[in-house]
């Protein structure tokens, strides 16, 4: 699946339960930071509006997996970028993206999680 389309549906996702969250009066990390994820997503989403179709598809899964693996650390130090983003092989474009793809992983890990909380 696109990346933007799993920010879109991970979006919708946090909304949904954020919806639920407010209605049955519970507290909790969405319900405080709800509008953080609402704002944020609404930028990466009109990031992959604006993408002209000659961007390259490979080039954005490619750094997408990279930045998942730096989330997945768990541990933002330079061995670990420096190992993600293939020891300086990065592009200018790499760090030009690089900010926005990370916060889509960001997204899309707390939309497929949000609902694993509730269960």
């Amino acid at each position: 699946m696109k990346i933007g389309k799993r920010v879109k549906r991970s979006v919708k996702n946090l909304r949904n339960e954020y919806k639920k969250s407010v209605d049955e009066k519970r507290d909790g990390w969405l319900t405080d930071n709800y509008y953080i994820f609402e704002r944020e997503g609404q930028g990466v989403l009109q990031f992959f509006s604006q993408l002209k179709s000659s961007e390259p598809g490979a080039f954005l899964n490619s750094l997408f997996n990279e930045c998942e693996a730096i989330y997945q650390s768990k541990t933002l130090s330079e061995n670990v970028i420096g190992k993600a983003i293939g020891q300086g092989k990065a592009s200018l474009l790499s760090f030009e993206f690089a900010p926005v793809i990370f916060k889509a992983v960001i997204l899309i890990s707390a939309g497929e999680n949000a609902t694993d909380e509730r269960e």
